[in-house]
């Protein structure tokens, strides 16, 4: 059962790890998520990867998202060459049919124009989300994209989101998931159990492949 929605600790359980996609190797009960990172793209033959990504993902049960991948103004990449590879990770999660999990830093609106424009059938995570409710109202606005959200969060859009629509990860954070959904469900006004039963409800309902 996945809870952890996002993470880079490579051997943690009840989660989709982020895995480098030079030297993925799954284990056995471990699930996954293949992507270009935003800050990796200057150092990465983006098509090859791109390539390697859609054989292993054809290839392996273990791989349940697309990701992460995105835009961010602090990448050494220019922001075309950026989305130019972000819209190819979009175009793979719909020809995979896997889920699309998003890095982006300040560039939101972007996010929401290219959710209008591609139309897509699979759902978007914005992981590690930590944006005001400003920013969040007009995303919530649009169906399919949901909330995954972190050690470091904003305590008045976390409230806005809809149980239905909120993910929790560790990403990097060294805390463990039980402690991060604790201060998000203490910040929502609920128990850290019914937040993690809704969370793992969500998960299920996104990641149909995994049992």
């Amino acid at each position: 059962m996945i809870i952890d929605t996002h993470t880079h600790h490579s051997h943690r359980t009840c989660t989709i790890i982020n895995a480098p996609i030079s030297d993925f190797e799954p284990s056995d009960g471990l699930y996954y998520s293949v992507g270009i990172h935003p800050w990796d793209i200057h150092k990465t033959d983006c098509e090859k990867a791109l390539k390697s990504i859609t054989e292993l993902t054809t290839l392996n049960t273990h791989i349940v998202a697309i990701g992460e991948c995105g835009l961010d103004p602090f990448s050494t990449a220019p922001d075309d060459e950026q989305l130019t590879v972000f819209e190819k990770h979009i175009a793979l999660s719909e020809q995979l049919e896997k889920n699309l999990i998003i890095h982006c830093v300040k560039r939101y609106n972007e996010i929401l124009q290219l959710h209008r424009c591609h139309k897509p059938q699979q759902p978007w995570i914005l992981h590690g989300f930590r944006s005001n409710a400003n920013v969040l109202r007009p995303l919530l606005a649009q169906s399919g994209i949901y909330f995954s959200i972190g050690e470091k969060f904003n305590e008045e859009a976390v409230k806005l989101i809809p149980s239905e629509r909120l993910l929790i990860e560790t990403d990097e954070s060294l805390l463990s998931i039980e402690e991060i959904a604790s201060r998000i469900a203490t910040a929502r006004g609920e128990t850290t159990q019914e937040l993690l039963d809704s969370i793992a409800q969500n998960n299920r309902n996104l990641f149909l492949t995994v049992e």
